[in-house]
């Protein structure tokens, strides 16, 4: 029982760190959508001036995928695949306009993911 306690403690613990990361460097970035060529439908937050954004599955998805881990105790975690985080995150920078590679993707908060990437000098404009 003890060690059931201490690991409950510890997600619960970095859930609240990745939270907390999320509402600091992504609170005041404006949100948006984006529909990924799979159909799956994905909130983002991009900061294009520091090479990276967070995104998340939309709000409906991300309950979903919340159900579906609490009813498994965490062994499930359908939306929290590295691969679609990656083909959406490629497909959202390329719909801007900009040639940009993939260089990381961490998970921040279950199931968000910030992405960090790398773009050609001439492909990183916004209008």
């Amino acid at each position: 029982m003890r060690i059931i306690t201490i690991t409950a403690l510890g997600l619960a613990l970095t859930g609240c760190a990745g939270f907390n990361y999320a509402i600091k460097n992504y609170g005041g970035v404006h949100t948006q959508y984006f529909t990924a060529s799979t159909g799956v439908l994905y909130r983002i937050f991009d900061k294009p001036e520091e090479f990276r954004l967070m995104i998340t599955p939309s709000l409906q998805n991300s309950a979903i995928h919340g159900v579906v881990r609490d009813a498994t105790f965490g062994l499930a975690r359908p939306m929290s695949a590295d691969a679609p985080f990656r083909q959406a995150a490629t497909e959202f920078l390329q719909s801007t306009g900009r040639t940009c590679s993939i260089v990381s993707i961490e998970v921040v908060f279950d199931p968000q993911s910030e992405v960090r990437y790398q773009c050609s000098s001439m492909s990183n404009r916004q209008d």
